[in-house]
């Protein structure tokens, strides 16, 4: 070190007038960055904070996004169910609805003649007449077996067991 003194002495002018420019910068810093006063739990505090804040900003947005949507959905399938009772109620919806009932019936009927009876349902042939009053079959497990008719009525159970 005593060889380094006259050195630093005589940049001793130098070092001060470097050192004031840093202090000058670090208070300006300071100043303008309080963040860099704060210790760090205060900062990951701050932080954490403006995250969940900016997470409830998107989570509003998203929910005000969905209920616009969800209220144009809504108004769009009011206008379609409009439309469709105004086509139902026309002299043409009218005749339509009556010609795809006919299809229906005559389809069914076909089905009913054309179509063997299931194994599953056969020995009720006697109790329920024709395949073409049975509407639906559920099967309840593997060995129960629920009949509806075509409006719904309960036919039969059938139970293997």
């Amino acid at each position: 070190m005593t060889t380094a003194t006259p050195l630093l002495q005589s940049l001793e002018l130098q070092i001060e007038v470097a050192e004031s420019f840093a202090l000058f910068g670090l208070d300006s810093l300071e100043k303008n960055f309080p963040i860099l006063n704060q210790s760090t739990d205060e900062v990951v505090g701050h932080l954490k904070d403006a995250f969940f804040l900016t997470l409830d900003d998107v989570q509003m947005w998203v929910g005000d996004g969905l209920d616009v949507a969800l209220d144009q959905m809504e108004r769009l399938s009011e206008g379609a169910v409009a439309v469709v009772r105004q086509l139902q109620d026309s002299q043409v919806g009218q005749v339509a609805s009556f010609g795809l009932d006919d299809l229906l019936t005559r389809l069914e009927e076909a089905v009913a003649h054309y179509l063997p009876l299931p194994p599953t349902l056969r020995e009720y042939r006697g109790i329920l007449g024709n395949w073409g009053r049975i509407g639906v079959s559920f099967s309840i497990s593997e060995s129960e077996f629920l009949y509806l008719s075509g409006n719904g009525e309960m036919l039969g159970i059938r139970s293997d067991q």
